[in-house]
C-alpha cells in the first residue's frame, strides 16, 4: 500500500491500520522546510529538505516510531530520556548493542538496557511511548509527502504495544497547545538558555541555579 499525504493524511492512514489490525512497517517521506527561524527577512527562500520515518506495527498498534537519522546521531533522543530518569550512566554500555537488521540501533538500545536490568519495564515502556508520541507529534504537523506501508511479520522483542486511537488524540491536543505559542516559539527544537546568570545567583541558591541549568 502507497500513497500521497494530499490525499490520505496520517491521522487517517493510522485510524485504518487500527482498524484493519496491520502488521508491518509504515514507511513516510516529508519535506522539512530549512528556513531559519531567527530571520525576519520576507526575502528568505525556503529551502526544502526530505525527512523519512517509519512506524512498527503488531496487529494495528504502534509498537515503535522514529525518523531515519545517521549512526552519529542515532542514540542522540535515548540519552535524552534516559538523562530524564537520571540513567545517564547507562550510556556507558552503547557498545554493547546487539546488531538487529530488523530494528534500529535506538530501539535494541532499550531492549538491550531492560533485558541487562539496568532499566525496569516501566521505564522502557514509558521511554518508548514518549518516542513514539515525539515522533507522531512531528508528522501530523506535516502536510506534504508520500508514504509506504509494508506487511511483514513482526521478528523483534515488543516492549509495548499502543492504541493509536488514544495517542492520537493526546497529540494532536499537544499540538493545538503548541501552536498557541506561535510566533513566539516557531519550532519544536527551540529551548530556553539563561542569561544574566549574575542576577540568577543573586535571586536563587546554588543548587536552584545548577538545577535551572541542567
Amino acid at each position: 500500500m502507497r500513497g500521497n499525504l494530499k490525499e490520505f493524511e496520517i491521522s487517517s492512514l493510522l485510524n485504518w491500520l487500527e482498524l484493519e489490525q496491520q502488521t508491518g512497517i509504515l514507511y513516510i517521506e516529508t519535506q522539512s522546510c530549512l528556513l531559519d527561524i531567527n530571520t525576519n527577512n520576507s526575502n528568505s527562500i525556503p529551502i526544502f529538505s526530505p525527512r523519512i520515518w517509519y512506524i512498527f506495527f503488531i496487529n494495528g498498534k504502534i509498537t515503535y516510531a522514529s525518523e531515519e537519522t545517521n549512526n552519529d546521531s542515532e542514540l542522540i533522543r535515548i540519552r535524552d530520556y534516559l538523562s530524564y530518569y537520571r540513567l545517564e550512566n547507562s550510556t556507558s554500555y552503547e557498545n554493547n548493542i546487539p546488531k538487529d537488521l530488523n530494528n534500529t540501533q535506538e530501539y535494541n538500545y532499550l531492549v538491550y538496557l531492560l533485558q541487562k536490568k539496568l532499566i525496569s519495564p516501566r521505564q522502557s515502556q514509558a521511554i518508548l511511548y514518549k518516542m513514539i508520541k515525539e515522533t507522531l507529534f512531528e508528522l501530523l504537523n506535516s502536510a506534504q509527502g508520500k508514504f509506504v506501508f509494508k506487511v511483514c511479520p513482526a521478528s523483534y522483542m515488543s516492549l509495548a504495544e499502543i492504541e493509536i486511537s488514544s495517542l492520537l488524540s493526546t497529540v494532536k491536543y499537544s499540538l493545538r497547545i503548541w501552536k498557541q505559542f506561535f510566533p513566539y516559539i516557531r519550532s519544536p527544537y527551540e529551548f530556553p538558555i539563561l542569561q544574566n546568570e549574575d542576577q540568577i545567583d543573586q535571586v536563587f541558591s546554588t543548587q536552584a541555579h545548577l538545577t535551572l541549568s541542567n
